[in-house]
């Protein structure tokens, strides 16, 4: 699809990167924890072919991002894939919303940050670049581009053919708009906190534990509670997740006094499973 439509305002790259592929032949023809997200095939014309772009995160926050082109296993030295990033999903901040902007070329690669007049060069330290037989993988720190739990992100390939960018064959990704990620953490579960504590035989006993995923605290998943009394299983009589805390609930029984109270507290959500186990001794 023609990147006329949705980048008229943002399509024209860095004029060194345009005067460089001018100087080698404008008119050169080319040769040829995740969330997944596809683009039509078959709709770039000339131009690197997007079919599918994958994300995903680790713990610590790296994104990674594969952008697959297919009809190019190298690029070509007048082909440039674009990615552009709207870090804090604000549409009034940024360049028409994005901050970084990521241009691989045939013959190099830049990627800058819009500092409120211009695009400037940036390289934060955990970027990594590279093209790997008709992907471009692009790993960088969720830290140093400032994202928070989630942004907004497109992409487009072209094919330079001159030194109007207007007039080079497009492929936008998606044809219209953006894609949002939100990026996904398992659980981590803090210390539990008996009460009473000590427990009290033939009393109840209530287990709570800090949940978050990401620096941020849990409020939706599944909580599996198990526990013994003295080497004997006892049913939880309540269990829940609210608030950053995951907590059970247990009748102890009359003749626990003296023995160890023993368990678990399983914490499944979208991002993994986490377990925090505990004992006391029951007064």
């Amino acid at each position: 699809m023609s990147a006329r439509v949705r980048h008229s305002a943002r399509a024209a790259l860095t004029c060194v990167a345009v005067a460089a592929v001018a100087a080698i032949g404008g008119d050169a023809r080319g040769a040829a924890a995740s969330g997944t997200y596809g683009d039509p095939a078959g709709d770039a014309g000339e131009a690197p072919d997007i079919t599918e772009v994958a994300v995903s995160n680790d713990a610590a926050g790296l994104i990674t991002m594969r952008i697959s082109v297919p009809n190019r296993p190298q690029l070509a030295v007048n082909d440039v894939v674009i990615l552009w990033i709207n870090a804090d999903q604000n549409a009034g901040t940024g360049r028409f919303g994005d901050e970084y902007r990521l241009e691989k070329y045939g013959f190099g690669t830049f990627f800058a940050r819009w500092d409120g007049a211009a695009w400037q060069p940036f390289t934060p330290g955990s970027l990594v670049i590279r093209w790997e037989a008709g992907q471009l993988v692009v790993s960088v720190g969720r830290a140093d581009l400032g994202i928070g739990g989630a942004f907004d992100f497109d992409a487009a390939g072209a094919q330079i053919t001159g030194e109007d960018p207007m007039a080079w064959p497009w492929d936008d990704a998606p044809d219209f708009g953006s894609w949002t990620y939100a990026l996904v953490f398992s659980p981590t579960l803090g210390p539990a906190k008996l009460r009473p504590s000590p427990p009290k035989a033939g009393k109840l006993v209530s287990v709570a534990v800090p949940a978050t995923s990401g620096g941020k605290p849990i409020d939706a998943g599944t909580v599996k509670c198990t526990a013994t009394v003295g080497g004997k299983s006892i049913r939880a009589s309540a269990s829940g997740l609210s608030g950053g805390k995951a907590g059970c609930a247990w009748r102890l029984p009359a003749t626990a006094a003296g023995k160890t109270f023993r368990g678990q507290i399983t914490v499944t959500t979208a991002g993994g499973t986490a377990t925090r186990a505990f004992s006391a001794k029951v007064r």
